[in-house]
């Protein structure tokens, strides 16, 4: 495949992708291919093509209220992944704050199961706080991404009530170096993690 072009990875039908290949190879011949991408800047846009299914919390929640807090504690925060099809490999780059991204969409699957989000801890009886450790997507193929943290749910006085890894994770075919791809990878891996927070028995009866 060459990079640059566009062409689907596996997406599209055998024909197309033998086409996109012959153009590509024609096009390297003639020299007049396009240039090697040697780096890719993905801002943080929260477009999930999943989203949370708020049926099952039907009964769960009733509008308590929560305060999210989202730290990022990762050494390079703008580092996002890399492309690996390439070599030597494409790195990539994060726009905006992956804290901001994760925050923000966290709000919205949260208010979506029945919960209301506040702006201001002291606003809230319970108050949410994760410490981001992996905030990455791999491309090779697939793209592969993989968001990871440790939260907290702590009561008014900051007591912990309860704790744990949580997780959010997903695989999907694309573009090569599409920025779209990396931010429905990101978004949907929030779904998933969200998921997760939402379905714990244990944060279910702590939110009481």
């Amino acid at each position: 495949m060459m990079m640059g072009l566009g062409f689907p990875r596996k997406g599209a039908t055998g024909r197309s992708a033998v086409v996109g290949c012959t153009l590509g190879l024609a096009l390297s011949a003639l020299g007049l291919g396009c240039a090697r991408v040697t780096s890719l800047t993905v801002p943080l846009v929260y477009r999930p093509t999943d989203r949370v299914n708020i049926n099952k919390f039907a009964g769960v929640y009733g509008s308590e209220k929560i305060y999210l807090s989202v730290v990022d504690s990762r050494t390079d925060q703008t580092a996002l992944g890399a492309c690996t099809e390439q070599t030597p490999p494409v790195p990539v780059q994060a726009q905006g704050s992956a804290a901001d991204f994760v925050r923000d969409a966290l709000a919205k699957e949260f208010r979506g199961a029945g919960l209301t989000v506040v702006d201001s801890p002291s606003g809230a009886p319970r108050a949410l706080n994760l410490q981001l450790t992996t905030f990455a997507v791999n491309e090779q193929q697939l793209y592969r991404t993989d968001i990871t943290g440790r939260a907290e749910l702590k009561d008014a006085r900051g007591k912990v009530l309860w704790s744990g890894m949580v997780a959010g994770n997903n695989e999907r075919w694309g573009g090569t170096l599409k920025a779209e791809n990396y931010q429905e990878g990101l978004s949907d891996a929030v779904v998933m993690l969200a998921d997760g927070i939402l379905s714990n028995p244990e944060f279910q009866r702590r939110m009481k």
